[in-house]
């Protein structure tokens, strides 16, 4: 049979007494008489010695649940002579069990007129009140089930009777009255597979009975689990007596030695509670230890913290720089591609301005042959009077064409002067596109200036320095207790370092850079902007211009009359005779369409100054210096000279310079990339590493909050509870004696016994409780 454990109890004594009373139990147990199972009808007790003293045995009719059915009273007297007896109750009715006179109920008093000896009557009490409260709860299989549904089942059965105080009923009772509770059990129907402590199986024949004694003033709830099969159970008795005890403790001459054993427990119980506070003393210094360990993690979570804000700051510069550096490599990708375009045109208008000398060249040629063609003619004209026999030469027309390209070839020279002068010409949008990248360039300079750089070049360190210089900034990364993490933080510092150095001369040298080749282009502009009003002084020259209304013709006005006077010319060859009339009109003409043309000039060479005050070129002299001088020194403005570079030389410097500034932008944007890269990684692992000393930390606050500080607090209480067992137990023999001493006292001094049934009954000899419940008959066949 198992062992079940009880459920709480109300005890009002510590620790000693309700050990004491466990050992009492045995003593109650042995001295407690036996009630013989009450039949349906009442049973006749020892009879009284006094003549007015009566005894009542109390019995109940019990419903399977506990509920009172009914209660009734057996009142017996035994008067030693014939006596009259009057005794009071709150009855239904009385009824006669023995003698020849019945008694009387008037009210709550009965009457018995005559008795002598033993005599007995029954009295139905109108109460169904108890000093108890019984409650019988049956389960089949766990589940609740009714008593009357009990009969013939089969399963695992389970009874579970608690005893509470009813406060209605005159305490004493409850507080001085043992009960003894017997189960009936009938072994073919049932087999007891656990009970609570307590429990007593006894044997009768075959049948079996439970006993279990449940002690005064205690409540107290029982169980007994049974492997039924066709269930049946008999009536449960419950007896209740007042228990008193009277036994002499001075009598019994091994008390002391059985104590003994006591100072012993004591030893071990002061051992225990000393034990106890070591136990809790240690583990406060395993606390504290633990709380310098969470501290330490609280630091590495910080330290990671600013370690990854640190990162990210450096990670966001980065991004900035290398997003600045994109920029600007892009500025000087489209510089480059639209100086390519725009030196292709410098070259195009110098290929022109060349080819312009050389069609220029032949124009001289051409002038200085029709200048000595007109010479000849002139000089050979006879006089008027003298003309007979004299030819005009032939143009031919091989030779008006070639006057016809001359013509072109200015008309050429004008519109490309023309076109590099304007605004929108070569010229004009070199100097623009210089303007343009020189802006930029500003714009790069301003952006590069904002780089964030350090004050003092960045050490770059290998890991096992890095590894050194924390240590001995007090930071040990190796507490983690995991070596390849720590060896793989260590690596991601030193790539972080070495990217972060990097960083600093890259940014250095694009500022460099972008300043160097500021004042290049600055120069650059310089000497296009000269050149461009150079080129504006020849379109001018050249092709005219305009001084408020009156248009002052170029040499390429010059040049198209001349063509258009010679082509006249050749146009009266067929007209010979007409002409011989106007000879005269023509010598003079042609005389000074010659002087125009070749002009007049001093013995030193110079032009003589003409009556309106204007040096007398000519036409020759003036397309000549025009050819020596405006389109030679554009060629030279091309070419340069005296040591100076021309615009083409200035050109090829700007492409070098752009092609060494923009191979300088793609090494730093590389340079970022791989710096940016580094960071990525450095701030993933830093990354990881504060997220697991985090959970880390997470942990060790959980494990301390969940864990050690309630273990710890446990531990308190548990030191506590041990120093309390150690002050309650010590002395323990003779606290043990004291107690019992006490109990005894109490349960063997002397107990008024008062009527159950009425205050008015002062001659009580003795007052017993007998109980029956309903029986689980045997199911129906």
């Amino acid at each position: 049979m198992k062992t079940l454990k009880k459920r709480k109890r109300n005890r009002s004594r510590f620790l000693v007494k309700p050990i004491v009373a466990i050992l009492l139990l045995a003593f109650v147990v042995g001295m407690m008489p036996g009630f013989v199972q009450a039949e349906r009808e009442a049973k006749l007790v020892t009879m009284p010695t006094s003549d007015k003293s009566k005894r009542e045995v109390v019995f109940a009719r019990l419903r399977a649940t506990g509920d009172v059915d009914n209660v009734y009273v057996v009142n017996h007297f035994n008067p030693a002579r014939m006596s009259s007896l009057t005794d009071y109750g709150d009855y239904e009715e009385v009824i006669q069990l023995t003698g020849s006179v019945p008694p009387v109920l008037s009210g709550t008093t009965v009457s018995i007129a005559e008795a002598e000896g033993p005599y007995y009557y029954q009295g139905n009490l109108r109460s169904r009140e108890l000093p108890w409260f019984f409650e019988m709860t049956w389960r089949l299989d766990g589940e609740t089930i009714y008593p009357e549904r009990l009969s013939g089942v089969s399963g695992e059965l389970e009874l579970e009777m608690s005893v509470k105080r009813n406060d209605q009923v005159d305490a004493d009772f409850f507080d001085h009255y043992a009960l003894q509770i017997s189960i009936p059990i009938d072994p073919e129907r049932a087999q007891i597979v656990a009970a609570s402590e307590g429990f007593i199986v006894s044997y009768a024949g075959t049948e079996q009975q439970m006993t279990y004694m449940a002690l005064p003033g205690l409540e107290t709830t029982v169980k007994a689990i049974f492997d039924v099969k066709d269930f049946a159970m008999g009536q449960i008795t419950i007896a209740g007596v007042p228990l008193v005890l009277n036994i002499d403790m001075d009598a019994l001459g091994e008390f002391d030695d059985m104590l003994t054993p006591l100072s012993e427990l004591e030893s071990g119980i002061a051992e225990f509670a000393d034990g106890a506070t070591k136990l809790r003393q240690g583990y406060k210094k395993l606390l504290d230890a633990y709380n310098k360990m969470r501290d330490g993690g609280g630091k590495l979570v910080s330290g990671g913290k600013e370690l990854t804000s640190g990162a990210n700051q450096l990670k966001a510069g980065v991004g900035d720089y290398t997003s600045g550096v994109d920029r600007y490599v892009r500025g000087v990708q489209q510089l480059s591609s639209g100086f390519q375009a725009f030196d292709k045109g410098v070259r195009a208008m110098y290929q022109g301005t060349q080819l312009l000398k050389g069609e220029s060249a032949q124009l001289v040629n051409a002038s200085s042959s029709i200048l000595g063609g007109l010479n000849e003619i002139v000089d050979r004209l006879p006089p008027p009077e003298s003309f007979d026999g004299v030819e005009i030469p032939e143009i031919t027309p091989e030779m008006e064409n070639e006057l016809e390209k001359l013509k072109q070839g200015s008309e050429v020279i004008r519109i490309g002067l023309e076109a590099l002068a304007t605004d929108g010409g070569g010229i004009s949008q070199l100097v623009f596109g210089l303007r343009q990248v020189k802006e930029q360039l500003n714009f790069l300079k301003t952006q590069a200036s904002q780089f964030a750089i350090p004050m003092s070049p960045v050490v770059s360190r290998d890991a096992n320095e890095w590894k050194t210089y924390m240590e001995a900034l007090g930071f040990s990364y190796s507490d983690t207790g995991s070596p390849e993490v720590e060896q793989s933080f260590y690596a991601q510092l030193a790539t972080m370092s070495k990217y972060a150095s990097d960083y600093r001369a890259a940014v250095i040298m694009l500022r460099g850079a972008i300043e160097g080749l500021l004042i290049q282009i600055t120069a650059l502009e310089t000497g296009a902007n000269a050149v461009l009003s150079t080129v504006q002084g020849l379109s001018r020259l050249y092709g005219g211009y305009f001084e408020g209304s009156e248009r002052v013709p170029g040499i390429h006005d010059g040049v198209v009359e001349l063509v258009d006077g010679v082509l006249e010319l050749a146009g009266l060859s067929d007209k010979f005779s007409p002409l011989l009339e106007e000879y005269p009109k023509l010598v003079k003409g042609l005389r000074e369409l010659r002087d125009g043309y070749a002009g007049e000039y001093d013995a030193n060479g110079q032009p003589v100054i003409g009556s309106d005050g204007k040096p007398k070129i000519g036409f020759h002299g003036g397309l000549k210096a025009y050819i020596e001088e405006g389109v030679g020194g554009l060629l030279s403005g091309y070419e340069g000279g005296s040591g100076q570079p021309g615009i083409l030389a200035g050109s090829t410097e700007i492409k070098q310079g752009l092609g060494v500034l923009a191979n300088s932008g793609r090494q730093i944007t590389s340079g970022g990339s791989e710096l940016m890269k580094g960071l990525e990684k450095t701030g993933k692992g830093i990354s990881d590493y504060v997220d697991g000393v985090t959970l880390l930390n997470k942990g060790l606050d959980r494990y301390r909050s969940d864990g050690l500080i309630p273990y710890y607090d446990g531990l308190v209480k548990f030191e506590e509870g041990g120093k309390t067992l150690k002050d309650e137990t010590s002395n323990l023999p003779q606290k043990f004696e004291d107690a019992i001493r006490e109990l005894m006292e109490e349960y063997g001094e002397s107990f008024e016994i008062k009527s159950f049934v009425s205050d008015k009954n002062k001659d009580v000899a003795s007052v017993q409780f007998v109980f029956m419940t309903e029986e689980i008959p045997p199911k129906a066949k």
